[in-house]
């Protein structure tokens, strides 16, 4: 299109993708950790489309790969529990939690939410929960402590094998920029129900 002398490339503001194109390139995203400018150009279309893309395909996946249940059966659980958790047979759910490096805001209030020091604050769970002893001012630990956080020290090994497989998804292993931040919890649950069923 000729607009005032300059020819006006309308293709890649108008051209839009088919829905397996757009997974695709959601999936590129996630799993590859490929900037938005690039996907942009790859596809052929504008980086706002890319940006809406993405968004709308983590509301996607999150709402539906969320809505599937994926929590056994306590009494399944008790009948297929590894060896290595005897010492626990009451176990029905491992919780853990990791941290993704972010972009640093440039407000220092906002700076100081995500400021993390690492389990330096307390959880309130309406369940039993194992887990290893702290010093907490001491200066060592009893024996009786250093065997149980060592034996959960063991079983932590199941988790943190998940955990590197969803971080394979290379998204998370770059710098998590600012304008993530309010999809950044569904992105990773995605990442981790999309990890349940490879």
């Amino acid at each position: 299109v000729q607009r005032g002398g300059a020819a006006i490339d309308l293709t890649s503001s108008t051209r839009t993708l088919q829905p397996i194109d757009e997974f695709f390139l959601f999936l590129n995203y996630l799993a590859l950790g490929s900037k938005q400018r690039d996907l942009a150009e790859r596809y052929g279309v504008h980086q706002s489309t890319v940006s809406r893309i993405i968004t709308a395909w983590t509301n996607f996946l999150f709402t539906v790969l969320g809505s599937i249940r994926i929590w056994i059966p306590e009494d399944q659980i008790h009948r297929n529990l590894p060896a290595n958790f005897k010492d626990y047979p009451d176990t029905t759910v491992i919780l853990d939690c990791t941290e993704l490096r972010c972009q640093c805001p440039s407000s220092p209030v906002l700076q100081s939410e995500v400021f993390s020091s690492y389990k330096s604050h307390c959880t309130l769970v309406p369940c039993k929960v194992y887990r290893p002893a702290f010093l907490s001012g001491r200066s060592q630990m009893s024996a009786g402590e250093v065997m149980e956080t060592q034996a959960i020290a063991r079983l932590r090994v199941h988790v943190e094998r998940l955990i590197r497989r969803v971080k394979e998804h290379k998204l998370f292993e770059s710098e998590i920029p600012l304008c993530l931040f309010g999809s950044i919890n569904q992105l990773y649950t995605v990442a981790c129900l999309l990890t349940n069923y490879e």
